[in-house]
């Protein structure tokens, strides 16, 4: 199989595009919302969520100074300890 996607950061929508050996394609599309921190915050605190921490990558690094991701660390409020 091969997967080739077109889309961009700014549209918010992204097509994925398969290609079988069997010569079957076949094409999947999702609309993507992208949240300021603030915005990912209070989301994830009107959902009953507590959070931990915000990485601005997968390495860790400051918001702002990584690859452009948010890594979020949370945790669901009404969930006991130890799970």
């Amino acid at each position: 199989m091969d997967s080739r996607h077109r889309g961009t950061r700014r549209s918010g929508r992204l097509h994925h595009h398969y290609h079988f050996a069997d010569g079957e394609r076949s094409v999947s599309s999702a609309t993507l919302r992208f949240r300021t921190e603030a915005e990912l915050r209070a989301s994830l605190t009107r959902a009953d969520f507590a959070v931990d921490r915000v990485y601005g990558g997968w390495r860790q690094e400051p918001v702002g100074h990584g690859d452009g991701e948010f890594v979020v660390l949370a945790r669901a409020g009404t969930v006991a300890p130890g799970f």
